[in-house]
C-alpha cells in the first residue's frame, strides 16, 4: 500500500501500535505517543537533547539502502552524540518526511530498525511527527541524561592533553564507496565495510569510562577525524598534532582501500567521515585508566594518537618520515560537495 492511500491518520496508527508492540513504556513515561505532547519525570542528572536530520539523496539514497538498516543508523549517530557526552540515551523523538508514493512496507521496516537500535541502546521512542515531502527524510531527536561531574565538553581541552580514538577508522567510508559502486562481487571483508557504514556503532560504555577515566573533552566521529577534531580545537582554542603512524586504522581498509577506492587508508582514516568513534583528550595515563575498567566491560580499544598544542602552534601531522605538514583540508562540508 501506497502512503498516499494509507492517509496521515492511518499511517499514524500503524506507526503507534509498532512502536507500543516492540516495547513497553518505561516506569518514568507518564504518556508517549496519542497526546500533544509526551511527558516524562526528570531526574537530578544533567539533561542531554541532541537532533540530527537524514535527508534522502544527501545522507543516504533510498534505493541503496534497506529501511531496517536506514532506521537502526538514524537512531545510532544520534546516540552517539549522546555517548560523545558520557550521557546515556533515554527517549527518542521522530518527525518524518514521506512521499506519497512510497510504499508504507519501506516506512514499516524504518520503524522496525529504530525499534531494533532502541532495544540495543535502552531507549523509548515517546513521540513524533509526520507530513508529505518530496524526498524522504527522517529527524530524530534523542534526549539523554549525564551526572553532573561526568559531562564532556568540545571547549576543555588543553594544552598537554593527549589525543586518544577508540576503535579503528576509516570503515564506514571505505563502505559507502563500495556501496555507491553498486552490485559488485565484494569479498566478506568488504561487506562488512558495508555494514559497518550501515550499521555505525556509537560508543555509549566507552564514552562514560573515558569520562570516569579523567577526559577532559570528548567528540563523536561524524565528519572525519581531521573535522571533529578541528571542532574541539576552536572550541578549546587550541591547536593539535596528529602522529600518523598513530592513528588506528581498520585492517579491511589497510588491506581493500585503493582496490575499493582508489584512496589510500590514511586517507579514509583522517577524513572518511561516519565512523562514529570517539576521539577525546586527556592525560598521559588515560588508557591505563580506561583500561582497568576495562576489565570489566566489553569495549573496543583505545589507543593515543596525538596530543594538543598552545593556538599559536596551530593543527598539524607528523608524518612517519618526520616530515611536520600544516592542516588543510578540513574534510566533509554538508554545504559544500
Amino acid at each position: 500500500m501506497l502512503i498516499g492511500e494509507l492517509g496521515e491518520k492511518g499511517l499514524i496508527d500503524r506507526i503507534r501500535k509498532k512502536i507500543l508492540k516492540g516495547s513497553s513504556l518505561k516506569s518514568n513515561v507518564i504518556c508517549g505517543i496519542g497526546d500533544d505532547a509526551a511527558a516524562f519525570k526528570s531526574t537530578e542528572k544533567t539533561t542531554l537533547v541532541t537532533t540530527d536530520v537524514l535527508v534522502d539523496d544527501v545522507h543516504f539514497v533510498s534505493g541503496t539502502i534497506d529501511g531496517r538498516d536506514l532506521g537502526y543508523k538514524s537512531m545510532a549517530v544520534n546516540v552517539s552524540d549522546i555517548a560523545a557526552m558520557a550521557g546515556l540515551p533515554r527517549y527518542a523523538v521522530i518527525s518524518l518526511g514521506i512521499p506519497g508514493n512510497m510504499e508504507y512496507s519501506f516506512i514499516d521496516s524504518i520503524y522496525e530498525g529504530m525499534i531494533e537500535a532502541g532495544a540495543r541502546f535502552d531507549l523509548q521512542i515517546i513521540g513524533g511527527d509526520t507530513s508529505r515531502s518530496r524526498n524522504l527524510f527522517i529527524d530524530v531527536t534523542i534526549i539523554g541524561d549525564v551526572e553532573p561531574d561526568m559531562i564532556t565538553k568540545r571547549s576543555t581541552a588543553r594544552p598537554g592533553d593527549r589525543i586518544y580514538a577508540t576503535g579503528s577508522l576509516g570503515a564506514s567510508g571505505l563502505g559507502l564507496t563500495a556501496l555507491k559502486a553498486g552490485s559488485m562481487p565484494y569479498p566478506d571483508a568488504v561487506e562488512r565495510l558495508i555494514k559497518r557504514h550501515l550499521r555505525p556503532p556509537a560508543r555509549v560504555e566507552e564514552g562514560r569510562m573515558l569520562a570516569r577515566a579523567g577526559a577532559t573533552s570528548m567528540e563523536d566521529i561524524s565528519d572525519g577525524l581531521i573535522t571533529d577534531l578541528m571542532h574541539i580545537a576552536e572550541e578549546s582554542r587550541v591547536g593539535f598534532m596528529l602522529q600518523e603512524e598513530l592513528i588506528p586504522i581498520d585492517i579491511d581498509v589497510l588491506k581493500k582501500s585503493l582496490a575499493v577506492s582508489g584512496k589510500k587508508p590514511l586517507e579514509l582514516a583522517l577524513y572518511g567521515g561516519e565512523d562514529y568513534e570517539l576521539i577525546c583528550t586527556g592525560p598521559e595515563g588515560l588508557i591505563a585508566e580506561y583500561e582497568k575498567r576495562a576489565n570489566q566491560n566489553e569495549v573496543v580499544e583505545l589507543s593515543e594518537i596525538g596530543m594538543i598544542l598552545d593556538r599559536d602552534k596551530g593543527c598539524v601531522i607528523s608524518g612517519v618520515d618526520g616530515r611536520v605538514s600544516q592542516i588543510t583540508d578540513l574534510g566533509y562540508d554538508h554545504f559544500k560537495r
